[in-house]
């Protein structure tokens, strides 16, 4: 498991079996700060990880997508299975982690009434997407993407494989 140094976000990666480097329980709070979810993800992937399995939902697809990751298929319970491109993310990483440094450290206001940007405070044009297990919003301003609650499935029960657990500084 990889925690963001709030302990506010985090994420277990499997590390051995035929799901190696596959990205399960990826959590993020609302009252974690906007850039949470991406240190995190950023650590899944200097760590190995190359597959992830989200939710079928746009927000979440469009997020792991900035991330370099493909949609490989969807399936009927609802799951979007996605493949890192690692010699995209490659070419991109360094803009990327500039992009990313630059991102403030505020959190995002969830309340209907005064919804705003995480990134640029400006106030979003449609209410931010609240499900039962995430929520999150896409600027239409700066097109930036917060998401928070749980991301992806829980690992299967029995584990597949052995599961890494680390703390980030």
């Amino acid at each position: 498991m990889f925690m963001e140094r709030s302990r506010l976000a985090g994420i277990i990666v499997q590390t051995e079996g035929e799901l190696a480097g596959c990205v399960w329980d990826f959590f993020a709070s609302p009252s974690a700060n906007a850039r949470s979810a991406y240190d995190v993800m950023l650590m899944a992937i200097l760590e190995g990880c190359t597959r992830v399995i989200t939710y079928d939902h746009p927000l979440l697809v469009m997020f792991f997508e900035r991330f370099c990751f493909q949609t490989v298929a969807r399936t009927e319970s609802g799951l979007v299975h996605m493949t890192f491109l690692d010699s995209v993310f490659h070419a991109q990483r360094s803009a990327f982690i500039a992009e990313l440094a630059l991102t403030p450290t505020r959190t995002a206001s969830w309340t209907r009434e005064q919804a705003a940007c995480a990134y640029c405070g400006s106030p979003l044009l449609e209410p931010p997407h609240v499900t039962e297990n995430f929520g999150g919003h896409r600027c239409k301003q700066c097109g930036f993407v917060q998401v928070c609650g749980t991301l992806t499935p829980p690992p299967p029960d029995p584990p597949l494989g052995p599961i890494r657990l680390t703390r980030s500084n």
